[in-house]
């Protein structure tokens, strides 16, 4: 595992330390599983569908927890992965479209992330 570095740095520096940092997380198999959090409630969508924002303080990106049988069975969505986008909460649109708001974990300046799903939450890999 990598010590967070807190130096501040913004652009091309952001990126590559990100980049490099979550190559070497996925390479440590306890690393992989550890950490998966919420801090959001379940969204319920169309009266059926439970889906759990999720998120990983180690990699900083989300992924969403879904259900289509009131949580007997679960997949995970493909993951939402920006520049360390955590804590995701979710809204729907009128138009259908299904919206995460994630909180920017990394260095300044702070920005709010968003994800959209055109197809009822972020469909399962």
């Amino acid at each position: 595992m990598t010590t967070p570095d807190h130096t501040v740095s913004t652009g091309p520096e952001r990126v590559d330390r990100y980049i490099q940092r979550s190559r070497e997380n996925a390479a440590d198999k306890l690393y992989r599983r550890l950490g998966w959090m919420t801090r959001a409630h379940p969204f319920v969508l169309d009266n059926s569908r439970v889906i759990v924002p999720l998120y990983s303080d180690g990699f900083s990106f989300s992924l969403m927890a879904i259900s289509d049988d009131w949580g007997a069975t679960w997949t995970t969505s493909t993951p939402l992965v920006g520049l360390e986008n955590i804590q995701p909460s979710l809204a729907l649109k009128k138009d259908g479209t299904l919206v995460a708001y994630m909180r920017d974990a990394g260095p300044l300046p702070k920005r709010l992330q968003l994800s959209q799903s055109f197809d009822r939450g972020w469909e399962p890999c």
